[in-house]
């Protein structure tokens, strides 16, 4: 009877050390498996980050090209206010011209006048 004891002690230890086997290799996979998990999680954060990186930075361009519209027409038109303000000031200035000469027109005629009246006298 002692050799069948010896011999199922023997099993037993031999089933002990198999389940303990299998539990460190079962651990080790989901350790394995948590790592490569982690790993993925992180890869997709990381891909995530530069895409909205990358977004953000495209709507930033975005709106730099329209503000650079928006000052252009702005400018363009304070260029345009400034051109019909000018063109208005021109011509008053030509009127104004236009008035002296009639003035001096006027004056040299009615000097002319006065001394052929002063000549007849």
């Amino acid at each position: 009877m002692s050799l069948e004891i010896f011999i199922y002690y023997m099993l037993a230890a031999l089933l002990a050390f198999a389940l303990a086997i299998a539990y460190l290799v079962i651990k080790r996979q989901m350790f394995e498996q948590k790592i490569k998990i982690a790993e993925e999680t992180a890869k997709r954060i990381t891909e995530d980050g530069k895409r909205e990186a990358e977004t953000k930075k495209k709507e930033a361009i975005l709106e730099a090209k329209e503000e650079a519209v928006k000052l252009r027409k702005e400018f363009e038109q304070e260029t345009r206010e400034r051109k019909g303000e000018l063109s208005n000031l021109e011509r008053r200035l030509l009127q104004r011209e236009d008035h002296l000469e009639k003035k001096e027109q006027f004056l040299a005629s009615a000097e002319k006048k006065l001394k052929e009246k002063e000549e007849a006298l």
